[in-house]
């Protein structure tokens, strides 16, 4: 997993990437699970991201159950989040897990579309041959469109 972060410098970030079980962004991606720290420092889990953070959110992106990645809220004050805090983070992540979801589907969808066309395109015009070389050379014509798309 790699970090993305807003109103930090390159420098405030230490550890930008986690394997799945590494710490508490780890561990998130890991379970599936939302982690909620009032004081960070104090959880055995807890690898130092930024110098000073203290409260910390921590929330699996998902696209259906599949975790794509991890959230993560920081504070320099204990205690900065509240339960409602840890709701409203769980709403985002869902609306950006639905939105990579539809991406996702709707490039299939295309995808697939593309396949009925070529399929379609090609029993039309053996539909329209009656010569055994014609239907022999579409074949094997539509055929390589086909693998060259993969």
């Amino acid at each position: 997993m790699h970090a993305s972060s807003y109103n930090l410098t390159e420098t405030d970030l230490i550890k930008k990437t986690f394997r799945v079980g590494e710490g508490i962004v780890g561990s998130v991606a890991k379970q599936g699970k939302a982690i909620l720290l009032q004081d960070a420092e104090k959880d055995r889990r807890y690898v130092i991201c930024v110098h000073g953070t203290k409260s910390q959110m921590t929330m699996p992106l998902k696209a259906g159950s599949e975790v794509l990645g991890v959230i993560l809220l920081g504070s320099y004050e204990v205690e900065k989040f509240k339960n409602k805090d840890i709701i409203l983070l769980n709403n985002i992540a869902g609306e950006i897990g639905l939105a990579i979801n539809n991406v996702w589907l709707t490039r299939k969808l295309k995808e697939e579309k593309e396949s009925v066309v070529i399929l379609y395109e090609t029993a039309k015009q053996l539909a329209e041959s009656i010569d055994l070389d014609d239907v022999a050379e579409i074949g094997v014509k539509r055929c390589q469109l086909s693998y060259n798309r993969c």
